[in-house]
């Protein structure tokens, strides 16, 4: 459902050396303080950084807080022919959750808020809801460059925790055939999820037309392993606030190998096409 084509590469990098800071402050309590050091004498890619974000939000049950970090060292040996980068990187967020309220409790300021209408309009049933994630993963590359021609062989593992706790029906979710009392339908998700990969790639310039061109030959592979389990919480309002029933419960494991071919010709001073092609196994 969420799926996105194409392909990104980021370089990461610090051009300006030394010590760097950003302070901010906004409305509804706002905050962002973020840190990135490049050292002196090293080269561009190696730099460290950190940057925290935090908000009340603009009514009851929406605040948020995360922060992240990254530390990247790129060195070259072999008369600059050989380079390597490895690449740590991890951060961390809670965010809270309204969640939906019924129009008719609200036209009747019947909401456990203030009577006013903002604070009817912006309040909640669960105070519970919201959710956090974890992330950490790291990476190493290692490039050799011999003339025209060069490769690469980079890889890479990320670990993932994700929790959502949201109730988008009130307590309206819940039919009893038994008579007993309304438990609510607030869901409990949780997402674990292991990934380690590796990507390689050759790349060859030569002249062709009276115009430097270039081909490259790639390979992709990747494991994702997750756990993910779905959950019913029962309503304090009747008794401890624990699981009552499983939506689902599951184990995935994909494996992903590709390969792709990219050829980049010019053709004349003002003309120059890519064309490539990748194959994807799953």
């Amino acid at each position: 459902d969420f799926a996105i084509a194409g392909t990104a590469e980021y370089r990461i990098g610090l051009r300006e050396r030394g010590l760097h800071g950003q302070l901010a402050y906004g409305q509804y309590g706002q905050r962002r303080l973020g840190l990135w050091w490049g050292p002196e004498g090293q080269e561009t890619g190696t730099v460290a950084g950190v940057v925290y974000n935090g908000g009340d939000g603009w009514g009851v049950n929406r605040a948020f807080a995360n922060v992240a970090a990254m530390a990247q060292f790129e060195g070259r040996a072999d008369e600059r022919r050989l380079r390597y980068r490895l690449l740590v990187f991890g951060g961390a967020g809670s965010w809270d959750q309204a969640g939906l309220i019924r129009e008719d409790d609200y036209l009747r300021r019947q909401l456990p808020c203030a009577p006013d209408a903002d604070s009817q309009l912006y309040c909640t049933y669960d105070e519970r809801q919201g959710g956090s994630s974890t992330r950490l993963g790291g990476s190493a590359e290692v490039t050799w460059l011999e003339g025209p021609d060069r490769l690469t062989l980079l890889v890479f593992g990320m670990g993932r925790n994700l929790r959502v706790q949201e109730n988008f029906t009130g307590f309206s979710g819940d039919p009893r055939d038994d008579g007993g009392p309304q438990r609510g339908d607030l869901t409990d998700q949780r997402y674990d999820v292991g990934t380690l990969g590796l990507r390689a790639s050759y790349r060859r310039r030569f002249l062709g037309f009276g115009h430097r061109q270039q081909l490259e030959v790639g390979m992709y592979a990747r494991q994702d392993f997750a756990e993910t389990v779905l959950e019913r919480i029962r309503s304090p309002l009747v008794g401890p606030a624990v699981p009552y029933a499983v939506d689902f419960d599951r184990s995935l494991s994909i494996t992903n190998i590709a390969a792709y071919l990219r050829l980049d010709l010019r053709l004349t001073e003002w003309l120059s096409v890519m064309a490539g092609a990748r194959a994807d196994g799953f």
